[in-house]
């Protein structure tokens, strides 16, 4: 009977264990593809705000031009970024999970920062657009970012290559 009953709990498949670019994975995979796409987009949809900044720019002060240029430079940074992580995810490297960290937490520091300046230094006050894309970017990151820190499935499938 011992041996009926080791025969028995072999024959009983195993739990799969989570790997690969699956579940609930796919989500943040897709915002990592998304997220470049998305950016180059709104970065395509400053260039009137640019072009009159840039017509204007002996008449702006020094800050002014310099808060918009640091903005415009820290998007290209942030499109590159997700460009960089779209290849980690790719390869499968351990480094994936902490790009997409650093840029979820990043993109959240950015677009409270750039409120809060551009409020209190040059009174201008953030729109509906501005808070709603604050918010799902926190909401995004605060999902996320846990589940690359805890999941099974990002511990096996981002491991170091031997």
């Amino acid at each position: 009977m011992g041996a009926n009953m080791t025969e028995a709990a072999s024959a009983v498949p195993q739990q799969a264990i989570p790997v690969g670019i699956k579940g609930w994975l796919i989500l943040p995979a897709i915002g990592t593809v998304a997220s470049p796409i998305y950016l180059v987009i709104a970065i395509f949809g400053m260039q009137p705000t640019l072009e009159k900044v840039w017509a204007a720019r002996s008449a702006l002060s020094t800050g002014l031009l310099t808060f918009v240029a640091v903005e415009f430079v820290l998007n290209i940074a942030f499109v590159l970024g997700w460009i960089a992580a779209i290849f980690l995810l790719i390869s499968k490297s351990p480094y994936y999970p902490k790009a997409y960290i650093v840029l979820m937490v990043g993109m959240v520091i950015f677009l409270a920062a750039d409120m809060i300046i551009s409020a209190g230094a040059y009174n201008h006050q953030p729109d509906q657009s501005d808070l709603l894309s604050l918010a799902r970017t926190a909401v995004v990151a605060a999902i996320w970012c846990p589940y690359m820190l805890l999941s099974k499935r990002v511990k096996n499938t981002f491991v170091t290559k031997a």
